[in-house]
């Protein structure tokens, strides 16, 4: 046997035991390709916001600008901007659209990742083969690739973040899960839909522990040295989010939700909508506190799911993108019960519904029928969900003559 012969022997005998890995290989390679397809589309926000963005930064010395407020993302994200902003783009109608959404590819293959850690960790037999079919399919859900390579967002990136902070949580290794849950609210302050996941958790099983929380804002200025370095000073760093929300007062924006049915008037209703929130998440605290509920590690994901839905039902200023969350853990939910296809399905149809408006300028179904949808499914995912959580039964009717 020539030394040709004998290679393509074993390339084959390689083949045949990873067959699985080399599938999902190629499938992997080619949602990269579909991605770098569409890089070009123009959003929104890409004009409004990043490009004046790139051009800031660019102005101002690139790193030197570290110490300006550009824009109002946290410095992990800037950092990543700066960098970019020392390679020339080809475009000079779109200078670096490309590297931002390189930078949001980057971000779906990191969520890829988590999603699969976290499916393998459920199964302990082919754990492996479930958690790449998992990956691959969260890799091409249709909102996944909308958010980042049409729309050049990040949200995969508090999403990947806190997904890794949840597997952790679930392997009881606490202060790893604190340290990513800090990465994860440095990125992006949608990533406090899941703090009530890791508030009942730690409440509930590790109450002696709560001091880990500490290590959140220990990691949120961590990651903002540089720019402190850099001369941006502390109050504004502190206050990055808070400005931020005061930057979008409307009850929502493109999100299905309850403010679909009331009138536009944030400053009236928004409180309302805050209080509500709180009263229903206090409301399930108090029962699983009455209940003496006691929390595994199987109830962290479907607890995320639950958090996610409720905090873009009833909050206000939600965007039509924050729902980005419940469309990924929806996907782990499919591989940890049976019959749960339902959660992706819906959450998709939610979530893309809403998308249409901004990106496309159509609303295919008004978002008014659309949060109807929202609610009910919102009802089913209590009732199937949480119920059984917190213990409550619902008697049967019972008719007196």
């Amino acid at each position: 046997m020539t030394k040709f012969q004998h290679l393509i022997t074993k390339l084959l005998s390689w083949l045949d035991r990873y067959q699985f890995e080399v599938i999902a290989g190629f499938l992997l390679l080619f949602g990269i390709i579909v991605r770098l397809n569409v890089s070009y589309f123009i959003s929104g926000d890409y004009v409004s916001f990043l490009r004046p963005w790139m051009n800031q930064i660019v102005e101002n010395g690139g790193f030197a600008s570290l110490r300006f407020t550009i824009g109002d993302y946290t410095p992990p994200y800037m950092y990543l901007l700066t960098i970019l902003s020392y390679f020339p783009s080809a475009s000079e109608n779109h200078p670096f659209l490309f590297g931002i959404k390189f930078y949001s590819l980057v971000f779906d293959l990191l969520l890829v990742v988590a999603v699969y850690l976290n499916v393998r960790l459920l199964h302990k037999t082919h754990g492996h083969q479930w958690g790449v079919l998992a990956g691959l399919l969260t890799f091409f859900l249709p909102t996944v690739i909308l958010n980042s390579a049409y729309w050049g967002q990040i949200d995969a990136s508090y999403t990947a973040f806190s997904l890794f902070a949840l597997y952790y949580l679930q392997k009881e290794k606490l202060i790893s899960s604190m340290l990513w849950y800090g990465v994860a609210l440095s990125f992006k302050l949608q990533s406090i839909f899941f703090l009530p996941v890791f508030i009942l958790y730690f409440w509930f099983k590790y109450r002696g522990k709560l001091h880990y929380f500490f290590l959140i804002p220990v990691v949120y200025y961590g990651l903002a040295i540089p720019s402190l370095i850099a001369g941006r000073s502390f109050l504004d760093i502190t206050l990055i989010y808070v400005n931020q929300a005061e930057n979008y007062r409307a009850l929502t924006l493109n999100m299905p939700n309850l403010y679909q049915w009331l009138p536009n008037r944030y400053d009236d209703l928004s409180g309302m909508g805050f209080a509500v929130f709180a009263s229903l998440m206090g409301v399930v605290f108090l029962t699983m506190t009455m209940q003496k509920t006691k929390l595994s590690a199987s109830m962290v994901i479907p607890l995320a799911f639950w958090s996610v839905l409720m905090a873009n039902f009833f909050l206000p200023a939600m965007h039509e993108r924050y729902l980005f969350g419940a469309d990924i853990t929806s996907i782990i939910l499919l591989f940890m019960m049976p019959k749960a296809w339902i959660y992706p399905v819906v959450t998709q149809f939610i979530s893309l519904l809403a998308y249409t408006p901004f990106l496309f300028g159509t609303e295919i179904v008004k978002h008014e029928e659309v949060a109807l949808v929202y609610l009910l499914f919102l009802a089913y995912v209590n009732y199937q969900l949480i119920r059984p959580l917190l213990n409550v039964s619902l008697p049967s009717l019972k008719f007196h003559d």
